[in-house]
């Protein structure tokens, strides 16, 4: 009881209103049902945490709309990658969440520099008079609550992530003869190693994922990241009712995936590889994945599955293999992507070039639609 009272206290008193602090603050509320319902049996201990997620979930999203407003701003001043041209960005909120647009539109070297409202004030006036000093594009981070707002303004709503949904009521024939070539290509060259799958739930098999498979796999990808799921991450999970879909060589663990059935959609969390097994990635091992939720999906009566989210641009390489199952792109959930309202002060700035060379999704009124070039 101390424990969940200490780690209650510890909520109440984080700096929640500061985006950057937000990641921890889902962790903790992540955290708290899961030792709270340490000792209660399996039935209720799952029904618990569900309602205890629900209203962690409402109280995560109501501190988010309310207090996205009061981020602090930046200016990020860089050459532009293609034509070399220096490019000033004003921007509103955590500079760390910006990267999916300024890793594509920047040279490695990046100023930043944090500035004051006063200046903002000034920049922002149309009474004030155009200088060098002046960005020539801004770019505010907000939650989806406040994008009519901002489309009013006459803002470009980029999205953070966009997810994709496939339509698991077709049958395999028709998904099957609807991917790209070379997805069926890895498909069949996996289906020749002679892989086998299994599902569990139990507890053994997510702390085999968690430190055999997930962490060294997201280590051997992506060296710098700060996404990393926590073990309570995963004890919460498995509370719910997720599964772990394995694959499997000759009775050697290879692969894992965690998914979710929630009514008729099954949803994709996770996935990782064996430590020091990554080889098996170009036997198609991750295509063959996909064919296997599918498969589990149709036999458990499932509309719909939900592979998870990507960048909004269209060179993202996760984006472009999924795209390639020819699925539906859809809003991500607000919880888990923000909105980034775009404005442009300089017509003639070469963001506008960025656009043409990198497509991206954007939000027409509520619709989803690609952005090839800014009129």
């Amino acid at each position: 009881m101390k424990k969940i009272i200490t780690k209650i206290k510890s909520n109440l008193l984080h700096k929640w209103w500061f985006h950057q602090q937000q990641d921890t603050l889902f962790e903790h509320i992540i955290n708290i049902p899961v030792i709270c319902s340490k000792y209660l049996p399996f039935p209720l201990k799952k029904s618990f945490v569900k309602i205890i997620d629900d209203a962690g979930l409402a109280l995560f999203r109501f501190i988010h709309v309310l207090f996205s407003i009061f981020q602090p701003y930046y200016i990020f001043v860089g050459n532009e990658k293609i034509t070399s041209k220096s490019i000033k960005i004003l921007f509103k909120g955590n500079p760390k969440n910006l990267r999916f647009i300024t890793k594509r539109l920047y040279h490695d070297i990046v100023q930043i520099k944090r500035v004051n409202k006063k200046q903002v004030k000034e920049w922002k006036s149309k009474k004030g008079k155009k200088t060098t000093h002046h960005p020539d594009v801004s770019i505010t981070e907000s939650d989806i609550f406040y994008r009519s707002f901002f489309q009013k303004k006459g803002c470009i709503i980029i999205p953070e992530y966009v997810t994709f949904l496939l339509n698991a009521t077709k049958s395999m024939d028709e998904i099957m003869d609807s991917i790209s070539f070379d997805m069926a290509q890895d498909i069949q060259k996996a289906k020749k190693t002679n892989y086998t799958f299994e599902v569990r739930n139990d507890v053994n098999a997510f702390n085999l994922f968690y430190y055999q498979m997930y962490l060294p796999y997201l280590t051997w990808k992506h060296k710098n990241s700060n996404r990393t799921a926590s073990h309570a991450t995963m004890q919460h999970l498995q509370i719910q009712g997720a599964e772990i879909l394995f694959i499997k060589h000759a009775d050697e663990y290879i692969f894992g995936g965690i998914f979710h059935k929630e009514k008729n959609i099954i949803k994709t969390y996770y996935a990782g590889l064996m430590n020091n097994k990554f080889s098996h990635l170009h036997n198609g091992i991750m295509a063959l994945s996909y064919y296997y939720l599918i498969t589990i999906a149709k036999k458990r009566k499932c509309q719909s599955i939900d592979f998870g989210t990507a960048e909004p641009f269209t060179d993202d390489g996760l984006y472009n293999y999924k795209n390639k199952w020819k699925m539906d792109i859809i809003q991500s959930p607000p919880y888990s992507s923000d909105i980034f309202a775009v404005q442009i002060f300089n017509k003639q700035n070469t963001f506008n070039q960025f656009i043409e060379n990198h497509p991206v999704h954007y939000f027409d009124g509520a619709r989803l639609r690609i952005l090839e070039k800014i009129v």
